[in-house]
């Protein structure tokens, strides 16, 4: 695989390098929506040539509540045929754009389906949203996962077909004030909406007050009164963990089988028959230590590859030491990355008032400073905002594979203090 990186230093920049989201536009692989922690997000249909910004200031495009984006999700369905329709989710509420304007936002009160209605205010501790794709008419459905004790208090799952004007809830087993078995928490942190199936759903959990899970239903009616049979996955009836907190399907197979979660910190669950029900569906394990075992158990995304053709045995699983994927379902899962094969320098950013220093010792793995030949790589002044270190060996003996870099602040002005602004390690591949 060969890899494009995108950057904020770039002549055609992105928002920022920290980003938190990805969604990729079943219908072009030109168009993609990125969100950032602190920045925004950025919406590209050119592969990255241009990007429109979606940030507080607004501008060219609508102002969005926050720039602290969690989850971005585009409309794929039939009803659209460019990559004008998607979801925002900030940590101040969610926002529904559409042909660049602001169709929806969720958050404050909301009016629920209830008989009669009623109005809940949902929590602003939001984390993922999803269109149903099988919906080909304007306001397209859309649900927002929140989680209860965010700024309102108001859990669960949310469900809105006519542009926010109205949401269906699922909460503590409760759908829109009546009861309903196996949804027994207010915490949700994931939703997947099936592209093949306007009645199937998979949403992902935290431990609240009930506990986490994973909840699945293939067969709801929309609406009160409601016929719903969900499924509750947890600890105790075949998962590693209780909590879930990202699902993720190959959301076009006819029989909704393919899915997984994650777990913090504790790996993640995969099922082929996940449309089975309690006590049949049976769950595969993935962990640092399982076999065969992912890099780190630290899980920060998972997705399955949906395009035509897709058999739910192609996904990928991003851990905070590389990405893995595996195309025969499991049986193998290599680590997507360049091999490293040395170091070359250190870059960093700082101001130095007068009276003010900064040096850098390179350790290794155990603190200890490197020495290599007569090189001792302690007390290293930059030059030009750079220190070569490509005399530091990778591989072979002696090898460093780790390394640690120390700074040192002095000062003999008591009223001006030295800032280190940023550091990179560059490597060699």
């Amino acid at each position: 695989l060969n890899f494009k990186a995108f950057r904020d230093s770039d002549t055609v920049p992105i928002p920022s390098n920290r980003v938190t989201c990805v969604a990729c536009y079943r219908g072009s692989n030109q168009a993609w929506l990125i969100g950032t922690s602190a920045n925004g997000a950025a919406l590209t249909t050119d592969a990255g040539l241009s990007w429109a910004f979606y940030n507080t200031t607004g501008g060219t495009t609508p102002a969005i509540p926050s720039n602290v984006i969690r989850w971005v999700a585009f409309y794929d369905g039939t009803g659209e045929t460019s990559a004008n329709t998607f979801l925002i989710v900030t940590d101040q509420g969610t926002v529904y754009i559409r042909n660049n304007a602001i169709v929806a936002t969720v958050s404050g009160s909301l009016t629920i389906n209830t008989t009669p209605s009623s109005n809940v205010t949902i929590s602003n501790n939001q984390w993922c949203a999803d269109f149903d794709e099988t919906d080909t008419s304007t306001p397209y459905t859309y649900f927002v996962c929140a989680v209860a004790g965010g700024g309102g208090g108001g859990g669960g799952l949310f469900r809105s077909a006519d542009g926010g004007s109205t949401y269906d809830r699922w909460t503590n087993d409760n759908y829109n004030g009546a009861a309903i078995a196996n949804f027994q928490s207010s915490w949700c942190a994931s939703v997947v909406s099936y592209a093949s199936s306007s009645t199937t759903i998979l949403v992902g959990k935290n431990p609240g007050a009930a506990g986490g899970s994973a909840c699945f239903v293939q067969n709801y009616t929309p609406g009160p009164p409601a016929t719903q049979t969900w499924a509750e996955y947890t600890s105790g009836n075949g998962m590693t963990a209780d909590s879930c907190q990202l699902v993720a399907a190959c959301d076009i197979l006819a029989t909704p089988s393919h899915w997984m979660v994650r777990h913090p910190g504790a790996g993640i669950d995969v099922t082929v028959n996940g449309h089975q029900g309690m006590g049949t569906t049976t769950f595969t394990p993935y962990s640092a230590t399982s076999t065969p075992a992912l890099p780190s158990n630290n899980i920060n995304c998972i997705a399955y590859w949906s395009g035509n053709g897709a058999n739910g045995n192609t996904w990928a699983v991003g851990t905070d030491i590389g990405l893995v994927q595996t195309t025969n379902g499991g049986t193998s899962i290599p680590l997507l990355r360049k091999t490293c094969t040395g170091y070359v320098r250190v870059d960093v950013t700082e101001t130095l008032p007068g009276g003010t220093g900064i040096t850098y010792d390179i350790l290794d793995s155990n603190g200890q400073v490197i020495t290599v030949g007569m090189t001792t790589y302690s007390n290293l002044t930059p030059s030009a905002g750079s220190i070569d270190i490509s005399g530091i060996p990778y591989s072979g003996s002696p090898s460093y594979p780790v390394i640690r870099v120390r700074a040192n602040l002095s000062t003999t002005n008591s009223a001006n203090t030295p800032v280190l602004h940023d550091l990179r390690i560059y490597f060699r591949y």
